[in-house]
């Protein structure tokens, strides 16, 4: 006779304590059945919480602690560093997990620990029962991605997907160890094209949903859709990355900033466009042109995103960075012109850096002729591209892994997988400096590589070998999701793949190597295209 029910083994014999209809025990059955699918019971360390399920130690077949109300996620931090090969996790409900563990959670995720949590919450509320969320700091800390690495995907914990429609069903959230989950947005498009800087992409999407919600929607128009003498005005946040994360952009900033411009131009503004690529400062013109009521050009400076001000297509066509113009949330401004845009970069850099790290600022006054002849065309619309390909990379065609419809969608090259293993990292001159270290996994396990950068990604060395290196982009994505890790978002354990992609044209000139090529930033190494690297 076909067996076709029994209990898992494991689960102890010991009765569940829980009140009828509490969902705790089938979510434990199925916790277990998952365990011992992936044979996984002798090695898993589990963590039980304070609370209804505080008895779960009695009920799982493998080795399990007791946490202190809310702590889990730190005693599941120390279980995971000391025993890195064991698999760990939590197991809590919405006050061990979100109120009383708030803090431990997010601080948590933010380390990038890697060990599972899971939650027999059916939706997350930052407050009372089917309360509003609230309208402070709280709604961002909440808003924002929790991510761990699981037995086989992520989990991620978030208010998008609680507006969503919950967490999926029941028996794929075990199976999965909660199946990822990831809205991406267009944003990811920018910020693979940031190469790892420009900045988080979760900042640049708050300001921009934040306007467009207050001032209306925005228009993307073709540069060919304006007069040649019609005023095009860039707008980009300046400053270290990782700075952002603490001083924000206010509403008025942008008002402030144009209506300067005007003055000292003595001409109506037409348009707003976006200086580069990446996470932050392909948003930063959205929320410019919402707050402003004009639209927003699909062109850019870079069709990537580069740490220093002189770094455009437009200084390769001789067009003048200066007069450029800045200001801070303080509402301190500036205007300066200078000799050449070299200059611009040296001054505002100081500038910048008295004015606590970051600044908003407009350089590159154009007419849309200008903008016509040398800028990147499309890149707001490519963005938008590769964004929705990074969404559905799950649903690739049957015939491909996710892996190479992601290469094959968009014409990078694979450098490397591998796990970060130490990040070195010093904020200095309104610039983030550092080095991220990998050892290998899957395919490249005993393998190891570096990538140096400057905001932006500079140089990636695979053992031993230079295989990619400025003007083209070097993107660090996750192996799981593929979705951009830029700069100031590196943690030690994260999975990532290394790619490196090919840049505009006009930076393989003699004049854009020489203003951005690998020399400039003292890297000692002439320019390669990155496919011709890849097939040495």
């Amino acid at each position: 006779m076909a067996v076709v029910f029994k209990k898992t083994s494991m689960l102890t014999d010991t009765p569940f304590h829980y009140c009828p209809g509490c969902t705790h025990g089938i979510i434990h059955r199925l916790v277990a059945e998952v365990l011992e699918e992936l044979g996984v019971g002798e090695t898993a360390i589990g963590i039980a919480p304070v609370g209804c399920a505080v008895f779960a130690y009695n009920y799982f077949n493998c080795d399990m602690m007791e946490a202190a109300h809310g702590r889990a996620p730190a005693c599941a931090t120390g279980a995971k560093r000391v025993h890195p090969d064991k698999v760990v996790f939590t197991y809590q409900g919405d006050g061990d997990l979100a109120s009383i563990g708030a803090a431990e959670i997010v601080h948590a995720a933010m380390r990038g620990e890697k060990f599972t949590t899971m939650t027999a919450m059916e939706g997350f509320q930052p407050v009372g029962e089917n309360g509003d969320y609230p309208v402070d700091g709280m709604q961002e800390g909440f808003s924002k991605f929790l991510e761990h690495m699981t037995w086989k995907n992520s989990f991620s914990l978030s208010r998008e997907i609680v507006e969503d429609g919950k967490l999926m069903d029941l028996k794929k959230q075990p199976a999965g160890f909660i199946t990822s989950y990831y809205r991406t947005r267009e944003k990811f498009g920018a910020a693979l094209l940031g190469a790892g800087g420009g900045g988080d992409p979760y900042i640049g999407k708050l300001l921009a949903i934040g306007a467009v919600k207050e001032c209306g929607e925005v228009s993307l128009i073709d540069v060919d859709e304006l007069s040649d003498d019609d005023v095009v005005v860039p707008v980009a946040s300046v400053g270290a990355p990782t700075i952002l994360t603490e001083k924000g952009v206010g509403s008025n900033e942008f008002t402030k900033l144009i209506d300067m411009v005007g003055s000292y131009y003595g001409k109506k503004i037409t348009a707003i466009m976006p200086i580069e690529a990446g996470g932050v400062n392909s948003m930063l013109p959205i929320a410019a042109a919402a707050r402003l009521g004009l639209p927003m050009v699909d062109v850019d400076g870079m069709g990537r995103a580069f740490p220093e001000i002189q770094m455009v297509t437009f200084t390769i066509g001789g067009v003048s960075a200066s007069p450029m113009l800045f200001i801070d949330e303080k509402g301190n401004m500036g205007l300066m012109e200078t000799i050449n845009n070299k200059w611009v970069e040296n001054i505002c850099r100081a500038g910048c850096t008295a004015c606590g790290g970051s600044v908003v600022s407009t350089e590159y006054v154009m007419t849309a002729s200008q903008v016509r002849e040398f800028g990147v065309r499309g890149i707001v619309t490519r963005s938008q591209e590769l964004g929705r390909a990074i969404r559905g990379i799950k649903n690739c065609p049957e015939n491909m892994t996710p892996e190479e419809y992601f290469f094959d969608y968009t014409g990078g090259f694979r450098l490397f997988k591998g796990k970060i293993a130490d990040v070195l990292r010093e904020t200095r001159g309104g610039f983030n400096f550092g080095k991220v270290v990998l050892e290998g996994i899957g395919e490249d396990k005993g393998g190891h590589a570096e990538v140096d950068f400057q905001n932006e990604n500079l140089c990636a060395t695979v053992n031993g070998e230079i295989l990619a290196t400025t003007p083209d982009l070097i993107c660090l994505v996750d192996t799981e999701t593929f979705t951009p890790v830029p700069t100031d978002a590196l943690k030690y354990g994260k999975r990532v793949l290394v790619v490196g992609l090919p840049c505009y044209h006009l930076w393989r000139t003699e004049k854009g190597i020489e203003l951005v090529g690998p020399r400039y930033f003292g890297l000692n190494t002439d320019y390669i295209p990155v496919e011709e690297r890849c097939k040495g």
